[in-house]
């Protein structure tokens, strides 16, 4: 599912066409900034993958601890 939303992300930042905000007259700033924010969130949902990998690894390894009684 993140996979999913990381996909979904890259391709609205391939599709979209960005316009100049009011605040910066500099439309390459402006594009800087939406991709900067869109790092941001890549980052953000790869790190919750990983962490939801390692907690799924870590309920594995308690669940066979559990049925080996180590």
């Amino acid at each position: 599912m993140i996979n999913q939303q990381i996909k979904a992300l890259s391709l609205v930042a391939a599709n979209s066409t960005i316009l100049p905000s009011k605040t910066t007259r500099n439309p390459l700033q402006t594009s800087r900034a939406s991709a900067q924010a869109l790092s941001r969130n890549v980052l953000v949902l790869r790190n919750q993958m990983k962490a939801r990998h390692f907690l799924k690894s870590q309920l594995l390894i308690r669940f066979m601890k559990t049925i080996t009684g180590n």
